[in-house]
C-alpha cells in the first residue's frame, strides 16, 4: 500500500523539526510551566521543592504583551479622504463597516482569548500559530450558511515548504510555496467525509468501502505537544483517531494567487485538490524571540529551566538542611533517666536527684546550627537577578510596596521596555489574520448579493445589508491602532478623570462616560438618567435666557430703523439660531450703550 505524497513530505518535515529537538523542547518546557519541575527525577531523600518563578515571569510578560488595547481599521485604498463623488463616500462607508464589523468576528471567534492562549503558547513553544477556515456550518442568517471560524494549531503540528523564514503571506500575498498542517481527528468522522467527497467524485460503493478499510487508528501522538496530548483513547475504531494531513499550496493564474488544499491521510485522500477561493494563506504565524534563519523561534521559558533548577535545588537543600539541623534536640544524662517523653502530662522520674547539680543537670536542650548568611544571601540574590534579567522587577510583579505611585509607573515601563520587539511581532500577527479576514470577505461574501452583517455602533447593535457589489472592485488597507493600557496607567487615567471632577472641568456625565467599565454599577442607567436632567435643566436655563432676550428686544427694537426690523423679523422666522446671535449682539450693545439706540444708528436723532 503506497503512501501519498503529502504524507511522504509531512516526514520530512518531522525529520527537520527533530533536528531542532523541537519536540523535546517543547514537551520540557509545557513541564515547566505547569510546575513538574521534578518530572523524573530521583531525589534520593531531598526535598522536592517547587518555587515556579519561571511561571510567573512567562504569566507576567505574556499579561504585559495582550493588555495593550489592539484593534483594526479599514481604509480604501485610491481614495482621497476629501473626496466628495458618491463611489468615493460609498468606499469610506463599507470600510467603516468592515472596521466595525471586525470587532463582530472578534467577538464570535473569541478571539482575544485565542490571542491570550496562542501568546502562552509562543513562550511556551517559540511560535503562535492560528488557522483560519470557512465553516459551512455556521448560520449566518437569512438562510445563509457558512461564515469565518478559526483556532490555534501547534508548531509542531505545522511544517512549512521553506524552514528559513517565518513569513506565511506579506502585504501583497502568499510567500512559502506550501504548508501542511497536522490534525488529530476521530476516525469515524474522518471516514464519514470521505465517503461523501467519494460519492461526489462518482466512486462506487466497493471502491468507497476499500479506501475505508485504509483509514484506520494510529499511534502517531509521539509528536504532539504535551505529555497529556499523547494519551488518547483509541479503543476502538469509534474512539480512536488517526493524523490528517491538509497541505495547502499557492498556483499563480489569471494575474493573481489562488491558494490550493487537498486533504489526506497516511493512504488516502479525503478530499482531492480543490481552490479555496482565498488568495493567501488563512494561516497566521508569530515568533516570541526570533531565530536568525528559521521558521521557529525561541521560547520565552527555554532560558529560564536552568535558572529555576538552580532556585529549585538551592531551596530544597536549605529545607533539607533545616530539617537536619534547624531545629532544637534534646540530650539528657542516660544513667539517671531510664526513659524520657516529651508528653506535657507525663512526670519525667530521675534517679539520684540529690546528686551534684541537682534536677537542673540531667536534660538540656542544644542550639541548633546557624544557616550560613552566604547561602542565604546567594539564593535571594540569585532569584533576583533572574527576575530582572528576564525583565521582571518587584514593581511590575506586584511586590513592591505602593508608596510611590509615579516611581512604580515609571520602573514598570522601563521594565517593559525589552517586550516592544515581542509586542510589535505581535502587532504584526494581528495585521496579518485581519488580511485573512478580509481575504474572506472579498472572496466569500462577494458570493451573495446582499449578505447582512451585525455591527455595533456607538453601543448600538445594528444588521445591515453589506454592498457586496461595491466590495468586489474596491482594494482595502489596513491599519492596526494601538493603545497602551496597563494596571498603572488605568490607575493614573482614573486618578486624573477625579481631579478634572474635583476641580469642575468636566461635568458628572462626562466623567461617568469615560471612566472604566465596572467600577461603577449600572453605569449606563445612571448617565440616562443624569442626562436626562442635565437636559431639563439645560431646557429650563435656555427658556429663561429666551424670556430675558425678549423682554431686551422689546426695549431695542422700536430704537432700530424699519429696515433693520424687518430684517430680525425675517431672521427669527427662518433662521432661529442667526436671529439669537443677531439679538444677543444688539443686547450687548445696548447695554454698553445707555443712551438710546437711535442716537448710534444711521438717521436716528440729532445734536
Amino acid at each position: 500500500m503506497d503512501r501519498t505524497k503529502d504524507w511522504r513530505q509531512y516526514q520530512i518535515g518531522i525529520g527537520h523539526k527533530n533536528s531542532l529537538e523541537l519536540y523535546k523542547t517543547v514537551d520540557k518546557n509545557e513541564r515547566f510551566y505547569t510546575k513538574r519541575h521534578w518530572e523524573g527525577v530521583r531525589t534520593n531523600g531531598l526535598p522536592a521543592a517547587v518555587l515556579p518563578y519561571a511561571k510567573r515571569i512567562v504569566d507576567f510578560k505574556v499579561a504585559m504583551v495582550t493588555s495593550d488595547r489592539v484593534s483594526m481599521t479599514f481604509t480604501p485604498q485610491g481614495v482621497s479622504d476629501d473626496a466628495n463623488d458618491e463611489l468615493s463616500f460609498l468606499q469610506r462607508k463599507i470600510a467603516s463597516q468592515l472596521t466595525d464589523y471586525a470587532r463582530t468576528v472578534a467577538e464570535n471567534t473569541k478571539f482575544d482569548e485565542m490571542n491570550s492562549n496562542g501568546l502562552l503558547d509562543a513562550a511556551i513553544s517559540g511560535d503562535m500559530v492560528s488557522f483560519w477556515f470557512w465553516d459551512e456550518s455556521i448560520d449566518a442568517g437569512n438562510g445563509i450558511m457558512g461564515d469565518i471560524n478559526g483556532h490555534l494549531v501547534d508548531n509542531v503540528n505545522v511544517f512549512l515548504g521553506d524552514v528559513n523564514t517565518p513569513e506565511i503571506n506579506n502585504v501583497y500575498g502568499p510567500v512559502q510555496p506550501y504548508i501542511i498542517i497536522a490534525f488529530r481527528k476521530n476516525v469515524k468522522e474522518v471516514r464519514d467525509e470521505f465517503r461523501r467527497e467519494a460519492e461526489k467524485r462518482g466512486m462506487s460503493e466497493d471502491e468507497i468501502e476499500a479506501e475505508i478499510e485504509n483509514i484506520t487508528p494510529d499511534n502517531e501522538t509521539g509528536n504532539q505537544a504535551g505529555d497529556r496530548a499523547k494519551i488518547e483513547l483509541n479503543e476502538d475504531e469509534e474512539s480512536g483517531k488517526c493524523i490528517v494531513l491538509l497541505k495547502m499550496w499557492r498556483e499563480y493564474r489569471d494575474g493573481k494567487w489562488h491558494i490550493m488544499a487537498r486533504r489526506s491521510t497516511e493512504y488516502v485522500v479525503i478530499r482531492d485538490t480543490w481552490d479555496t477561493g482565498l488568495h493567501r494563506y488563512p494561516v497566521a504565524w508569530m515568533n516570541w524571540d526570533i531565530r536568525k534563519g528559521s521558521c521557529h523561534g525561541e521560547a520565552e521559558i527555554t532560558s529560564l529551566i536552568q535558572n529555576q533548577v538552580i532556585i529549585d535545588k538551592l531551596a530544597s537543600m536549605i529545607a533539607l538542611w533545616i530539617y537536619r539541623h534547624g531545629f532544637t534536640r534534646m540530650i539528657y544524662d542516660k544513667s539517671r533517666i531510664t526513659s524520657i517523653s516529651n508528653d506535657i502530662t507525663q512526670a519525667i522520674a530521675v534517679n539520684d536527684a540529690a546528686s551534684a547539680g541537682g534536677v537542673g543537670s540531667v536534660a538540656q536542650y542544644m542550639q541548633p546550627a546557624q544557616l550560613s548568611a552566604a547561602v542565604q544571601s546567594f539564593f535571594t540574590m540569585f532569584i533576583t537577578l533572574t527576575k530582572e534579567a528576564a525583565g521582571a522587577n518587584e514593581s511590575i510583579l506586584g511586590e513592591a510596596a505602593p508608596t510611590n505611585t509615579s516611581a512604580i509607573i515609571v520602573n514598570s515601563k522601563n521594565a517593559a521596555v525589552p517586550l516592544n520587539n515581542i509586542k510589535q511581532r505581535f502587532y504584526r500577527y494581528i495585521e496579518d489574520v485581519g488580511l485573512i479576514w478580509l481575504d474572506f470577505w472579498m472572496s466569500k461574501y462577494t458570493q451573495y448579493t446582499d449578505r447582512q452583517i451585525e455591527i455595533t455602533k456607538d453601543g448600538v447593535k445594528q444588521v445591515i445589508t453589506l454592498d457586496t457589489e461595491t466590495l468586489k472592485q474596491m482594494r482595502l488597507k489596513l491599519r492596526i491602532d494601538v493603545s497602551p493600557s496597563s494596571p498603572f496607567d488605568e490607575a493614573a487615567q482614573q486618578q486624573t478623570l477625579d481631579n478634572l471632577l474635583a476641580q469642575d472641568r468636566i461635568t458628572f456625565v462626562e466623567w461617568l462616560e469615560r471612566v472604566k467599565k465596572g467600577i461603577i454599577p449600572d453605569k449606563e442607567g445612571l448617565i440616562e438618567a443624569r442626562t436626562g436632567e442635565e437636559a431639563r435643566r439645560r431646557a429650563e436655563n435656555e427658556q429663561f435666557m429666551w424670556e430675558i432676550m425678549a423682554k431686551e428686544m422689546r426695549e431695542i427694537e422700536p430704537t432700530l430703523p424699519d429696515e433693520a426690523r424687518n430684517q430680525l423679523q425675517m431672521l427669527q422666522r427662518n433662521d432661529p439660531m442667526a436671529y439669537e446671535e443677531q439679538a444677543k449682539a444688539l443686547i450687548r450693545e445696548h447695554i454698553r450703550q445707555p443712551r438710546p439706540y437711535a442716537m448710534n444708528v444711521e438717521g436716528g436723532g440729532g445734536a
